[in-house]
């Protein structure tokens, strides 16, 4: 990488904080201490506000990477955890900020928002960006920018200095709630509660969010092939309905499950 040092070290892909032993703190510290590290920290897709506040707690995190939106900040436990890095120190990098899930969202909501904002000058994505980054206790946005158009975009959304207004907010809330049966919030206790084991459906969620939203059907396989073999073999005769009846935003899990299987095995 040509470089003496790198500036923030990511555990990427934390699940439960108790990855993050006292092995990992002594680590750190020596390599911060050999000037090979400035700041550390984790990353994380799933279990965020659990994360984010028992990172809080330990006192020595520098940084988090997790996932924030204009669907999820709106979360009394995200406002509560966000607070709580603030508190402690932690500068906080938001990633799949524009939201998408494993499901197509409905046409016509997809059509209205982007209408609302294109009479304002620019797309519903720029808005999505501008969203995250009118609280000022989230530092940065890392943001997948696969094309010259979309790096465009982005940075001229930016570059722009104009707010979000009320109207813009509640169009992005009315859109959320059209379409929170579309997205998967990671809350994974929920569906391995009901199940009664680990299960990965909020792992197998993101690799069809990639594969419907991003469009990143080769990601997807990538990320498919790296669940466990086991679950892979048996997703065809799982039986999704208590996740179902468990997931607070109502997602058809066993539909979007059987879906994985034939697009991305």
């Amino acid at each position: 990488m040509k470089t003496d040092h790198i500036d923030l070290y990511f555990i990427h892909g934390v699940n439960d904080i108790k990855e993050i032993t006292g092995e990992t703190k002594a680590w750190m510290e020596k390599a911060k201490a050999d000037k090979k590290i400035k700041f550390f920290g984790f990353s994380a897709h799933k279990n965020m506000q659990t994360l984010l506040v028992e990172a809080a707690k330990l006192g020595w995190i520098d940084g988090i990477m997790m996932t924030y939106n204009y669907r999820l900040m709106q979360e009394d436990k995200m406002k509560a955890a966000i607070e709580a890095c603030v508190k402690a120190g932690i500068g906080l990098t938001a990633m799949k900020s524009q939201g998408g899930g494993p499901v197509k969202t409905d046409s016509e909501a997809e059509l209205k928002l982007a209408g609302h904002f294109i009479q304002k000058g620019f797309t519903q994505h720029q808005a999505k960006l501008k969203a995250v980054w009118q609280n000022p206790d989230i530092a940065s946005i890392c943001s997948q920018m696969p094309s010259m158009a979309i790096l465009t975009q982005n940075v001229a959304a930016a570059l722009d200095n104009s707010k979000l207004t009320a109207a813009d907010w509640d169009a992005l809330r009315t859109y959320e709630k059209e379409t929170a049966s579309s997205y998967c919030a990671g809350c994974r206790h929920h569906c391995e509660s009901a199940l009664g084991r680990e299960c990965h459906v909020s792992d197998l969620m993101r690799c069809m969010m990639y594969h419907v939203s991003y469009g990143d059907t080769q990601l997807a396989r990538q990320t498919f092939a790296q669940l466990p073999s086991e679950m892979r073999l048996q997703l065809g005769n799982m039986d999704f309905a208590a996740a179902e009846r468990a997931c607070p935003r109502g997602l058809s899990i066993g539909q979007i499950a059987r879906e994985a299987l034939k697009t991305l095995a």
